[in-house]
């Protein structure tokens, strides 16, 4: 029998199309994310994929080395994402890169990433975590609110040692929601933009400790706000929170039994900047030997410190600088300020103030330095307030201002009592060490304290 050469060719390709179907059926297509291994409880994406991930049911969600993720990772209770590629989101597919509920947990090794205003990771319920890896990072941009990280429960942990950013007006690096969180930065947490803020804290019994940099740049911006009650703020020596912009704010602290501790450098710039905010009643703030509390700028105040009922104890350095700065501007009823032996409160500027007693019955104990320099500028002024104000000047201390028509302390209002066992002083043309208005002051200058120039009323005295 002859066989055809054409005949020859189509038996060739019915074989060749009978192996590859067989091929296919031995072979299926693979899943971009898959279990692996079947039964595992992993879902590992190992392939890009766009879209949404569905973790539900799962122990942990894997999205390997080199691998996109263009969408949405969405996990119940009781999940682990752990991200070593890079997670994307433009909102096309749900506001948020990663979603999780109650005992759901992040670790990044890569990038998570949103636009459009959207929320790069945010997780509810109780025992919630994310840890940002060092390199890593996590970043949301967009007008109207963009988010990185968002806490909305209770015993939530933040460990970043990497890069959370934000950009956009009003956007927020990272915000708590709830009670019970910890959080300790050893990284960058980043916002730019009108109204942005790096942090936010609210809720009850919180924790930050934070070793890293907390930034925010543009006008009435935040680094970190805090509100709700008993939470407790440490920014270690290595620690550096700073926002730039008009009317912006290092850090606020507002709400009841609020504390701040400060061995590092807290610092605003620009006008009407305030370093340290303070807020609400019962608040502790304590700046430890070596800490810094900075701000630069017109109208500018080191500390503002218009709680109630609440103390502030210094023995680090306190200061600002610019036209009408404050270090420490008081309001508020009922407060103690304690400046401590080594501690220093320090205004630069035409009509500066190292500090302004305001509001009622302010208690200042200063065993450190008070200082002035510029052009009618205070050491302390004392006004406002029908109860007066308790003004010690221990013998370590001194209260010292330097510029024409400075003025050492003045008091105006009515009932402010000073003891004087250190030095105060003024120098420049027409300068004067104690300055007095208003009726019902009184100044004692006890043995060892002194007064150059001498004051402009006799002392002790009574007006």
């Amino acid at each position: 029998m002859r066989l055809r050469f054409g005949s020859l060719v189509r038996a060739g390709s019915n074989i060749a199309l009978a192996l590859a179907m067989l091929a296919s059926m031995a072979l299926p297509a693979r899943a971009d994310c898959a279990e692996n291994p079947p039964g595992s409880g992993v879902l590992v994406c190992d392939a890009d994929h766009a879209g949404i991930v569905d973790g539900t049911g799962y122990d942990k969600v894997v999205i390997e080395d080199g691998v996109t993720v263009d969408g949405n990772i969405d996990v119940a209770t009781d999940t682990t994402v752990r991200v070593r590629g890079k997670v994307t989101s433009d909102g096309t597919f749900g506001p948020y890169a990663i979603y999780g509920e109650a005992r759901s947990s992040v670790e990044n090794e890569g990038a998570i990433e949103v636009t459009a205003g959207g929320t790069a990771i945010q997780l509810t319920g109780e025992n919630i975590r994310v840890v940002n890896h060092q390199g890593a990072t996590i970043s949301a941009t967009g007008s109207g609110g963009a988010l990185g990280v968002v806490f909305s429960g209770s015993s939530g942990t933040l460990d970043n040692a990497g890069e959370i950013t934000v950009a956009g007006d009003r956007a927020v690096g990272f915000s708590v929601v709830g009670e019970g969180h910890v959080v300790e930065n050893r990284g960058l947490i980043a916002a730019s933009g009108e109204e942005a803020s790096a942090l936010t804290l609210a809720g009850l019994g919180s924790e930050l400790s934070n070793y890293g940099v907390i930034s925010a740049t543009g006008d009435e911006s935040y680094a970190l706000f805090v509100t709700g009650n008993g939470v407790s703020v440490n920014n270690a020596s290595r620690g550096h929170i700073f926002a730039e912009g008009e009317g912006a704010h290092a850090m606020s602290l507002a709400g009841t039994g609020n504390r701040l501790s400060n061995e590092g450098r807290i610092e605003a710039r620009g006008e009407s900047v305030i370093a340290a905010n303070t807020a609400g009643s019962e608040l502790t703030v304590t700046n430890l030997a070596g800490g810094v509390i900075t701000a630069t700028g017109e109208y500018s105040a080191g500390v503002a410190f218009s709680a109630a009922l609440s103390e502030m104890v210094n023995a680090g350095t306190i200061e600002a600088a610019g036209v009408s700065a404050r270090g420490v501007a008081v309001s508020g009823a009922g407060n103690s300020i304690d400046n401590q032996h080594g501690g220093s409160i320090f205004a630069s500027g035409e009509a500066a103030s190292a500090m302004v007693l305001g509001g009622e019955n302010v208690t200042v104990v200063n065993a450190g330095a008070i200082r002035s320099e510029g052009g009618q500028s205070f050491g302390i002024i004392a006004v406002d307030g029908p109860g007066g104000h308790t003004i010690e000047n221990t013998a370590t201390a001194s209260v010292r201002a330097q510029g024409y028509t400075s003025v050492g302390i003045y008091l105006g209002g009515t009932g402010t009592k000073v003891t004087n066992s250190g030095l105060v002083s003024a120098e420049g043309e027409a300068a004067a060490a104690i300055n007095v208005s208003g009726s019902g002051h009184v100044i004692e200058n006890l043995p060892g304290g002194g007064s150059l120039p001498r004051p402009r009323k006799p002392s002790p005295l009574t007006v």
